[in-house]
């Protein structure tokens, strides 16, 4: 009996010191989901989009699913697809592309996996024939003419000042003579 008891003790020791790494010590960890690429998304007439969604653990079922109303649908023209989560836990829903006007819709992401489900919603707008998915423009009248017409007006004046200052008469022998040429400018020696 001491023999048993010595092989016992031993036994005990090992599991004390090299504890067993079963499953029951690392559970697996809790199903969850990110949201990766297709959040706040824009569809219209040239762009489609493709939600893309991280699950905590791979092999998981999940499901893209739209609501009603949106305007949108999902590859083969559904507006609901499954799909198992790859090695590292990614799920595509594929590309969404509008199929009328819309608005504002929200995908539903559901991920199952050992009977436990999880669901996060997806934001995104249809904005396909939708007038807000342009910039409006506000014509404006534009005030060239009037700038051309006050700098070529404020130029002539102070030709006539100037000229009515010296009498008319040419400027005096020593001061430098401006001239000023409207037209294409041209580059080239001095002619």
């Amino acid at each position: 009996m001491t023999i048993r008891r010595g092989v016992a003790l031993w036994l005990a020791t090992l599991l004390v010191l090299f504890p067993f790494e079963g499953s029951a010590q690392n559970p697996p960890p809790e199903l969850g989901i990110m949201i990766l690429e297709g959040r706040n998304a824009m569809v219209d007439e040239t762009h489609s989009v493709e939600i893309v969604v991280r699950v905590t653990q791979p092999g998981a079922r999940v499901l893209f699913e739209l609501m009603p109303g949106a305007g949108v649908a999902l590859p083969g023209n559904l507006v609901r697809v499954a799909v198992v989560s790859d090695a590292n836990g990614i799920a595509r829903s594929g590309a969404m592309y509008s199929v009328g006007k819309g608005g504002d819709f929200e995908v539903e992401v559901e991920a199952s996996l050992n009977g436990k489900t999880v669901m996060t919603f997806v934001h995104a707008s249809n904005r396909t024939g939708n007038p807000d998915k342009t910039v409006k423009t506000v014509k404006h009248k534009s005030n060239k003419m009037l700038w051309i017409a006050i700098i070529g007006g404020g130029g002539g004046a102070a030709a006539a000042l100037a000229m009515m200052k010296n009498g008319g008469s040419s400027p005096p022998s020593g001061s430098p003579t401006v001239t000023a040429t409207f037209g294409s400018p041209t580059a080239g020696p001095p002619q």
